[in-house]
């Protein structure tokens, strides 16, 4: 037989690799710190921002998904896309259809 053929009965059980090098271990992952709220009461937030001068439509595809805008220039609440049919108002949490129209905002 060659020498290149694979031999089933000397497996290889060392943790090392055919050339005869210790493979690395992996470390595990470090989690994520958690997020601390320093307020205690809640309150108002004053957030500047500009706004696209022209609409979207949100359900489109090259609407971006988690990208906060307005349903209006005037507007007051910011919505985000989460998916192609459906967007998340950030301040109240409700969900509703993206068949609209709506002004990016960048933050």
């Amino acid at each position: 037989m060659p020498e290149d053929s694979l031999n089933l009965t000397n497996s290889n059980t060392g943790g090392s690799d055919t050339k005869g090098e210790t493979k690395r271990k992996r470390q595990p992952r470090k989690a994520l710190p958690n997020a601390v709220q320093s307020n205690v009461t809640r309150g108002e937030l004053s957030i500047k921002g500009k706004i696209s001068s022209t609409p979207k439509s949100v359900a489109s595809n090259d609407f971006p998904l988690f990208k906060t805008f307005l349903l209006s220039p005037e507007g007051d609440e910011l919505f985000i896309k989460t998916t192609r049919s459906s967007i998340v108002s950030l301040s109240t949490g409700d969900r509703f259809a993206s068949n609209i129209t709506g002004y990016l905002v960048i933050l």
